[in-house]
């Protein structure tokens, strides 16, 4: 009885919809602290596994410096692993192309979370992820973060 009510709101032919709302990181390399948005939208391509894509808002402060604003924009692929009525685990990778400023970036970002589900089809999410960031004109930047949001599951198979 629990896998049908665990794996309803991620199987194939679904949707997920939503946002992480206080994404929180700090480069390593950069000394920069940021904050954002991600909205993200994806589809369940297989029971437990989406394919999205997702935006990212932003406001980057350097230790030493001025805040600067930051964008990127990109695909996902997500899996959903373990987990009981109320929640699952998922893993997450992305690529994005985005900016800071003026100067365009290409990234790679890698985060594992937790999703409970407070209603069948709304989650709130938390989850601890890893950036490396190529910026056109420096070397590599390296962040870890903390994201707190929310998604909501539509649809899937009857």
């Amino acid at each position: 009885m629990f896998v049908g009510l665990v794996s309803a709101q991620t199987e194939k032919g679904g949707w997920l919809v939503g946002a992480n709302l206080a994404g929180i990181n700090y480069g390593f390399d950069s000394k920069v602290f940021s904050l954002g948005l991600n909205p993200q939208a994806g589809y369940f391509i297989a029971d437990n596994v989406a394919l999205g894509a997702s935006l990212h808002l932003g406001v980057d402060a350097p230790k030493d410096g001025d805040a600067v604003t930051s964008w990127g924009i990109g695909p996902f692929v997500r899996g959903y692993f373990g987990g009981t009525e109320k929640g699952k685990f998922f893993g997450q990778a992305d690529v994005a192309f985005g900016g800071v400023e003026s100067a365009t970036s290409f990234g790679l970002g890698a985060t594992a979370g937790y999703a409970y589900f407070i209603t069948k089809n709304v989650a709130l999410e938390t989850g601890l992820g890893y950036t490396y960031l190529k910026p056109e004109s420096v070397d590599g930047l390296s962040d870890i973060g903390l994201n707190v949001g929310f998604q909501i599951y539509l649809g899937g198979k009857k």
